[in-house]
């Protein structure tokens, strides 16, 4: 079957195959190459193209792939001319899809450009006109400089907004895209699992899920999860632990995304803290005998806590405090009672309970007393005396060791925590759909600090609202979910199912140009480029309609088989390519610029005014 043909894995090359099979099934594209259209508009002189030759041999594999000869072919010289013009391509390591789908549509309209020497174009400023008018200005303007089948297929308009929160300017400018870059709504927050313990009463830690703004400060996050939790702000102070100890405090002015997916987050409600009082940091240790030295050696492990020890704290006071926190976790034995105040032990506490506090520093690393690697920790009695405020304040719980008629130190109720429903709610991609995705996109922001917008009224940078709206929609439309998010500490995939239409998507009540609101804009599905898996280990795929026989293929590297309609939707889903019904791919040149008084009339407006010309196509041709 003519289109049905797989493309050779040339070494990691899934991406490039995937985009490549999307674009094949792109029937005017296709047709345009396959009728050889592209030889008599090549443009080898563009400094901006590649001499031609990307759109030669783009070509060249069209004409293979429809020859209707072939199971599968090797798309070997392609992928030479593309790392010979793009370095970022060369080589066999894994790209993305979308980001070469970008490069070969902008490389192809270059090396196709039908403008050979392109004139200097000014764009003019708002000024209060009527958007029909600055829309068909500025679809001129790209037209004068911009022809090509890239242009006529895939092309449409975009209208910005920006309004200074200080002294209301309004800027509007009309862009061209050549795809729509959708964020997930998910995407713009995070669930922050966040364990809290409360130290003053020693009750079970709690796990909750906090939900905040990606850009949002830790102390946002310490406010969200002191409602939810029900907890005094002021009281709660939030760590990273690793390996059983603090490994650093959170400050309110830090990003949330100083907090890595991996990390354990936890949170310690302290009480109030008076003037002069002390935080001390506590460390679970258990012993650990040398076979080889005889000596005793002590491991970190479970969760560690911190308490304030009050104004004039005595070292009986720490063992109170901590007692609070751990008599949970021992078992009582033969009946006996877990209700012992510490101020009853006295000289007798070996006996009565099965730890032992130690100074320490907030490394752990090294007696906080006498400053020795080698000591363990200097013993805090527990009697009246001034609790020595280390350099560090901290201190470590040593276990004893179990022995029959102890009380029993029960290591699973350290791994227990109560379930807040926040963290057991429902999975938070369910009902995500490209409209939402869309909506989200055309929702009003307002631009962050490093991305500030500068007012020329103000003669200042402002962080301004921004919003985008479509005003005029192209014949061929493709919709990029974006499902991979990066910042300075991690990368991330989003693998939530987003539901997308096979057929009527409708998107007239998005548009705003007085044509594309005359002849509504319905799409219908035709490609979808997947991803599944990981970041690192991921595979692209994907499935398409052929123009012939219009049934449903998969395309797997060098497979290509026919598929259910069940197949094509997935949560794989990353590149979407959708057919304008009713509207065939013409030669898109410039032409008259509305006046004021018809700007309103559909029949004069639309930034995608066009001529007819011989790259008209038919439905029939491929």
């Amino acid at each position: 079957e003519k289109g049905v043909c797989g493309l050779s894995n040339l070494g990691n090359t899934c991406f490039m195959n995937s985009a490549l099979q999307c674009l094949s099934n792109t029937q005017a594209l296709t047709q345009y190459f396959l009728a050889d259209r592209h030889r008599g508009e090549l443009n080898t002189t563009n400094p901006l193209g590649m001499q031609g030759k990307i759109a030669e041999h783009y070509g060249d594999l069209i004409h293979k792939v429809w020859s209707g000869k072939f199971s599968s072919v090797s798309p070997t010289d392609f992928k030479w001319q593309l790392g010979k013009f793009a370095p970022q391509f060369s080589g066999y390591r894994q790209h993305d899809s979308q980001e070469l789908l970008a490069f070969l549509l902008d490389g192809l309209h270059e090396d196709l450009n039908r403008v050979t020497v392109k004139p200097y174009v000014e764009a003019k400023d708002y000024d209060g006109r009527e958007d029909p008018i600055i829309a068909a200005e500025s679809w001129n303007n790209h037209l004068l400089r911009n022809q090509s089948i890239i242009v006529d297929t895939f092309m449409g308009q975009l209208k910005s907004t920006l309004v200074c929160p200080d002294c209301g300017k309004v800027s509007i400018t009309f862009d061209p895209f050549m795809y729509l870059s959708l964020p997930l709504p998910m995407a713009q927050e995070r669930s922050v699992p966040i364990i809290l313990c409360n130290t003053v009463t020693g009750e079970m830690p709690v796990k909750y899920a906090v939900n905040v703004s990606k850009r949002a400060k830790i102390g946002e996050m310490r406010q969200a999860l002191a409602v939810i939790s029900g907890m005094k702000a002021e009281e709660i102070i939030l760590t990273d632990v690793c390996f059983g100890k603090v490994y650093s405090f959170l400050d309110d002015t830090q990003a949330v995304s100083v907090i890595r997916p991996n990390d354990i987050t936890v949170g310690f409600c302290v009480g109030p803290r008076a003037e002069g009082s002390t935080l001390l940091q506590v460390t679970q240790r258990r012993p650990e005998r040398n076979s080889y030295s005889k000596s005793t050696n002590y491991s970190t492990f479970g969760m560690p806590f911190l308490v304030t020890l009050p104004p004039g704290g005595t070292n009986v006071d720490v063992y109170r405090k901590i007692w609070t926190v751990v008599k949970r976790l021992v078992s009582p034995q033969n009946g006996q009672s877990m209700d012992v105040d510490a101020g009853e032990a006295g000289d007798n506490y070996p006996d009565t309970f099965p730890f032992q506090v130690r100074h320490l520093d907030r490394s752990s690393i090294r007696c906080g007393k006498c400053n020795s690697y080698s000591c363990p920790g200097c013993p805090v009695d527990p009697d009246d005396a001034l609790f020595n405020k280390m350099r560090d304040s901290a201190v470590s719980l040593d276990w004893h060791a179990i022995a029959p008629g102890e009380r029993v130190f029960d290591e699973q109720l350290q791994k227990e925590t109560t379930m807040h429903p926040s963290a057991k709610g429902d999975d938070s991609s369910s009902g995500l759909s490209v409209r939402s995705c869309l909506e989200l996109f055309l929702t009003k922001e307002k631009l962050s600090p490093d991305d500030a917008w500068y007012c020329p009224q103000c003669k200042v940078f402002r962080e301004a609202t921004k919003k985008f709206d479509l005003w005029a929609m192209p014949p061929v439309l493709v919709i990029h979910l974006k499902r991979f998010q990066y910042n300075r500490w991690s990368r991330d995939k989003i693998d939530a199912f987003v539901d997308f239409p096979v057929t009527s998507l409708d998107l007239s009540e998005y548009v705003m140009s007085p044509e594309d609101k005359a002849n509504p804009p319905i799409y219908d599905l035709f490609a979808v480029s997947n991803h599944s898996g990981g970041l690192g280990g991921g595979h692209y795929t994907a499935v398409a309609k052929n123009s012939i026989d219009s049934e449903w293929y998969s395309f797997n590297d060098s497979s290509a088989y026919g598929t259910s309609d069940t197949a094509i939707k997935s949560a794989s889903a990353y590149v979407l390519f959708y057919k304008k019904r009713g509207q065939e791919v013409v030669s898109r040149v410039p032409s008259a610029i509305p006046t004021a008084s018809s700007a309103g009339s559909s029949s004069s407006s639309s930034s995608s005014s066009s001529s007819t010309s011989s790259t008209s196509t038919s439905s029939s041709d491929v």
